[in-house]
């Protein structure tokens, strides 16, 4: 097993870009650990899915690749485990919008530090957009 990545401890800097093309080969490949598979690691997967298709609706990829990688790691998809639709969205749309003010085309270190310093790459960013109580996944 791959040793855990320090960018993902919490208040860790971010990723260098080949640290992130490796970490995503590696969800890709199904060799991620699940103890590496946290927030940050949704947004680096969601944000290197949005720059290799510009303009592409990229939720159904990775709702796909997150249920992949959840069956492969003995995660049930249910209502109440696995890939959340309507978080995945949320933070798949927030991360869109975060590409599209960096005009971002590529992984590179800048957009890594913009990424782990923007709102979207917190919990706290789908709290402020997403209630419970609407949603039948409680």
């Amino acid at each position: 097993m791959t040793p855990r990545r320090p960018f993902q401890a919490p208040g860790a800097p971010p990723p260098t870009p080949a640290e992130a093309a490796d970490f995503v080969r590696r969800f890709e490949a199904g060799t991620l650990s699940l103890d590496d598979w946290n927030h940050r690691a949704h947004c680096l997967v969601g944000l290197v899915l949005l720059l290799r298709s510009p303009g592409a609706d990229v939720l159904p990829e990775l709702r796909t690749a997150i249920g992949q990688f959840n069956e492969r790691s003995g995660v049930a998809n249910t209502d109440d485990s696995g890939d959340h639709e309507t978080l995945t969205r949320t933070y798949a749309d927030g991360l869109a919008a975060f590409v599209r003010r960096h005009a971002a085309t590529d992984l590179s270190q800048e957009l890594l530090v913009a990424l782990w310093a923007d709102p979207v790459s917190t919990m706290e960013y789908a709290r402020q957009r997403y209630s419970p109580d609407r949603s039948p996944h409680g």
